[in-house]
């Protein structure tokens, strides 16, 4: 089996899916998002700072019940440009950028999903308990 290879934690002036991204940090990573036409989406916690010109709205999310019911978000927020926005979480972590092609899909545990631009679709997957009795 393959050992895993760590993905750096810096990026600067990366492009990708019309939107340029930086990373920076290495205890308490941030993502510097540069907007133009691209949407990105994210949870709304994670907003560190934002240029005045940068439009925040809602973006609702398919499956409404099955998200209330397993604890998921039903709504994220969305930031359009022209504009400069940044993200970060409240706790040690890594953040990398994962450029996906079309109809590629990456699945991800609860919580750990920072932002993405418009054209990726965010999506629930249950994933099977084990009943442990009454």
């Amino acid at each position: 089996m393959p050992i895993p290879v760590l993905k750096p934690t810096v990026a600067r002036s990366e492009t990708f899916a019309g939107v340029t991204y930086h990373i920076e940090g290495e205890l308490v990573p941030a993502l510097h998002i540069e907007l133009s036409s691209v949407p990105v989406y994210f949870e709304h916690y994670i907003l560190l700072w934002k240029d005045i010109h940068v439009q925040i709205g809602i973006r609702p999310l398919s499956g409404g019940l099955k998200r209330v019911l397993a604890g998921m978000p039903v709504f994220l927020t969305e930031a359009g440009g022209p504009g400069q926005i940044c993200f970060s979480r409240d706790g040690a972590g890594h953040i990398f950028g994962i450029h996906l092609k079309v109809g590629e899909r990456v699945d991800m545990r609860e919580h750990q999903f920072l932002a993405a631009t418009g054209n990726v679709e965010y999506g629930l997957e249950p994933v099977p308990q084990i009943q442990t009795g009454i």
